[in-house]
């Protein structure tokens, strides 16, 4: 798996697409002869995408676009709750997906009161605890096209960071399971 950073300040969008474009075909060609797909995450909070001088790769629709501009077949999308949600996307946007479009779906939860053009990429909650993103939404969409991967929490959070490892183990835990019950 790998992040696509959403900004550049030396190639317009467009240069920018045709380079990581030419580079993915050529990483998914090698990764296929192993039998191994690659997954891209795109990052969708504003408070990222809008620090350079072009912006890049944001959203599910240019992640696919880069994807089909790739030529690469083994190549698919890493879901994000947060991303999704920053980017201002719908469950109905997941439901144009296929089960073999998404690698993996990472479950998180925004930080409550900021609006989702102020969310900071690293201060994230555990899947369902705030409510801020639409966790049923995202997994029932999930369920909708067949989805046969892993999913799998991926909060940044002081909280969860100074507890003890079994007693966060423990949390992330039911956070996933409530995620994937949703």
């Amino acid at each position: 798996m790998r992040y696509l950073w959403p900004t550049s300040d030396d190639r317009t969008y467009e240069e920018n697409l045709e380079l990581h474009a030419s580079r993915i075909g050529k990483i998914g060609a090698v990764l296929a002869g192993h039998g191994i797909r690659l997954g891209l995450e795109y990052v969708g909070p504003k408070t990222l995408w809008s620090t350079g001088k072009y912006p890049f790769v944001r959203t599910l629709k240019q992640t696919r676009e880069l994807i089909t501009a790739s030529g690469a077949g083994n190549v698919g999308i890493c879901l994000d709750t947060f991303h999704w949600y920053t980017a201002g996307e719908s469950a109905e946007d997941l439901r144009a997906l296929t089960d073999a479009d998404v690698i993996s779906a990472d479950v998180n939860d925004g930080v409550a009161g900021v609006e989702p053009e102020a969310q900071i990429d690293g201060q994230r909650e555990l899947p369902g605890a705030t409510g801020v993103i639409d966790l049923a939404g995202f997994m029932g969409a999930l369920r909708n096209i067949g989805y046969s991967g892993p999913v799998q929490a991926e909060p940044f959070n002081a909280v969860l960071r100074s507890l003890e490892p079994r007693e966060a183990i423990e949390r992330t835990a039911a956070a996933v399971k409530a995620a994937l019950d949703s």
